[in-house]
């Protein structure tokens, strides 16, 4: 919901084409989760909030390993993305 163009609403096809030609089950849906996201908002539901910072890292593979910023040799997490076949 909180994502653009990320969700069709559990419709099949374009959402955003949907919309347009006013197709009746996607406007209910929208118009529910727009009521909702509102109630949201006055009812402070969303506390947004976010931390950056940047390490060190370096690509192996399929996987990223972040390094410690002091050290910059000890690996402290490593992500895994495996490749979709």
């Amino acid at each position: 919901m909180l994502w653009k163009g990320q969700n069709n609403f559990g419709q099949k096809g374009n959402i955003n084409k949907k919309l347009a030609e006013n197709h009746v089950k996607a406007v209910e849906i929208k118009a529910v989760i727009d009521e909702l996201f509102e109630l949201g908002k006055v009812e402070n539901w969303f506390r947004p909030s976010a931390i950056y910072r940047f390490f060190p890292a370096y690509r192996e593979g399929n996987s990223i390993h972040i390094l410690d910023s002091e050290t910059k040799k000890t690996i402290i997490e490593t992500f895994n993305f495996p490749r979709q076949e």
